[in-house]
């Protein structure tokens, strides 16, 4: 095994186009796994190896909002390993922070090679369009065979067969959900976001729905939801499009009238409901659900986080990985776990990158935002309705922040993601 390893990092025909377009393709795979490192992440370590080997030299991004954003990091790094309450939170702020580091060297490299080739991309996104459709074909997969036969296939094959794993499923209040390739949605939440943007079918779009609404995740909902009223306001409130294609309109309605018979031949009608109804509880404050009062308690956290913060936590944080720390320390919530982050973006980043760190990780998504609006409006639709789906749950994961960086990239050199050809 080292003996592969040494040869694939010291190999000068590697085809890093396609290398990269591998890494990407397992980027929401969570289940494949070595040991607890998945193979995403094993991946980004092996290409940072090998590009370094190859070009002898880390250099630095050409924008200094990124060089900040990571700056930043290395003071939270610091402040945690400095002022974290326990040892478990100092380790983390440690291999936290360079695995989020990992991030920036991928980046850095990425950039270089997509400068060089912007043919890069287009392997990029065919790669991830195939995981995608893995994903949307899995999610109902899994949930008809678990329907009909009570069976759970991501727990056959990657822990009693494969042996990936020991946690496929996701239970929540004793109650199944089918979760693609994750143990949890809240991985896939923000991939369906970009999914429903990436393709250009109506079916395809429909899945994409279907799928969010299947999985157990509000988070996944209220983003594909975002991502569908805003594709609409764009299409035929800004571009002014008209359905004057009569086949395309008898498709749509012929599709949504199979569609109805048959959720209303089975219990899909009823998942449907549950959900709709579930989400609006959440979000008007009305649910009793353990889950729902810790999501809207976080922000009211903070404050009593705030108070009892030294100056460099408030302006630093204590660390990726750790803002978990002070609700155990205050409220004794998850004392019992050896570190973990609180489930809300905004809660999460602010306390471990700190205000400083808030400040420049959301400017960096609002750039996207305003910068991909002139471009190509689906860069905007997919970073806000991600950065919506961060206000109740924690969505941005290493692969969606590399994803970013990728439109950050590709929005500098004019490359369309979102467009057919590529």
């Amino acid at each position: 095994m080292i003996m592969k390893f040494k040869k694939i990092i010291t190999c000068d025909k590697l085809d890093e186009k396609k290398f990269v377009a591998v890494m990407m393709f397992f980027s929401t795979l969570v289940l494949f796994k070595v040991g607890n490192i998945t193979w995403f992440i094993l991946l980004q370590f092996i290409y940072c190896l090998y590009s370094f080997y190859k070009y002898r030299k880390i250099t630095f991004s050409d924008t200094p909002l990124i060089n900040f954003i990571y700056l930043e990091l290395i003071l939270s790094i610091l402040v945690g390993m400095i002022w974290n309450l326990q040892v478990s939170y100092k380790k983390s702020a440690l291999f936290m922070g360079l695995m989020s580091m990992m991030t920036y060297v991928v980046f850095i490299y990425m950039n270089q090679l997509i400068k060089k080739d912007s043919e890069t991309v287009v392997y990029i996104k065919k790669a991830f369009r195939w995981m995608v459709l893995i994903q949307l074909i899995w999610i109902p997969l899994q949930y008809v065979i678990y329907k009909m036969s009570g069976v759970d296939i991501n727990n056959v094959i990657f822990v009693d067969l494969l042996h990936f794993t020991n946690d496929a499923s996701f239970v929540r209040a004793w109650t199944w959900y089918p979760a693609g390739c994750c143990h949890h949605p809240a991985v896939i939440a923000p991939m369906l976001v970009i999914a429903f943007c990436l393709f250009e079918s109506l079916p395809m779009k429909l899945l994409v729905i279907f799928d969010s609404l299947i999985c157990g995740s509000s988070t996944a909902f209220v983003g594909v939801l975002v991502a569908a009223v805003l594709t609409i306001f764009c299409e035929f409130v800004i571009n002014g499009k008209r359905l004057e294609n009569k086949k395309k309109i008898i498709f749509i309605i012929v599709l949504f009238f199979l569609i109805f018979i048959l959720m209303f031949q089975s219990d899909i009608f009823d998942l449907v409901n549950e959900r709709v109804v579930y989400l609006f509880t959440r979000l008007t404050g009305l649910s009793t659900d353990d889950s729902t009062s810790a999501h809207f308690q976080y922000y009211l956290d903070y404050i009593d986080i705030f108070k009892r913060s030294n100056v460099f936590q408030i302006l630093f944080g204590c660390g990726e990985g750790c803002s978990g720390m002070w609700a155990s320390f205050i409220y004794g919530r998850y004392a019992e776990l050896g570190n973990w982050s609180i489930e809300c973006d905004i809660v999460n980043i602010l306390v471990n990158r700190g205000i400083v760190g808030f400040i420049l990780f959301y400017s960096f998504l609002i750039s996207i935002i305003i910068k991909g609006w002139k471009f190509n409006k689906y860069y905007s639709i997919v970073v806000f309705a991600i950065v919506v789906q961060g206000l109740g749950y924690n969505v941005q994961w290493d692969y969606i922040i590399l994803i970013e960086l990728l439109f950050y990239l590709c929005i500098k050199y004019k490359i369309d993601f979102f467009e057919k050809k590529i």
